[in-house]
């Protein structure tokens, strides 16, 4: 057992686990912002906006998508309804009439489950 001055609390190392002095700094992701189980998930929300979002006339499928995944990109590590809110948005500035953004998250989710 190693103990560390001025901690108290309970940590698990595996058996491998040799200390690393040289380290200075850690980063503990407790919400998954920064995580990869979530790596997949523009290419899950970017398809189902692009469905939602009115097309312009003079904007072509490409830059539609890329709008959408800038949209969810600048709001990453934030809860995801704030990209549904965005949406809302963005369909309004295009004369659309949006969902409510909690209806339009829990049909985004439901794919991931």
């Amino acid at each position: 057992m190693q103990t560390v001055p001025g901690f108290s609390g309970y940590v698990e190392f595996s058996a491998g686990f040799a200390p690393r002095p040289a380290i200075t700094h850690v980063l503990f992701d407790f919400d998954g912002t920064l995580s990869l189980v979530r790596e997949g998930w523009p290419e899950v929300m970017v398809p189902m906006f692009v469905e939602m979002l009115p097309k312009v006339a003079s904007e072509t499928d490409e830059q539609r998508r890329q709008m959408c995944l800038d949209d969810i990109m600048r709001l990453n590590g934030k809860q995801t309804i704030y990209q549904m809110i965005q949406l809302a948005e963005r369909i309004k500035e295009r004369g659309g009439t949006p969902k409510e953004p909690l209806w339009v998250q829990t049909r985004v989710s439901a794919p991931v489950g």
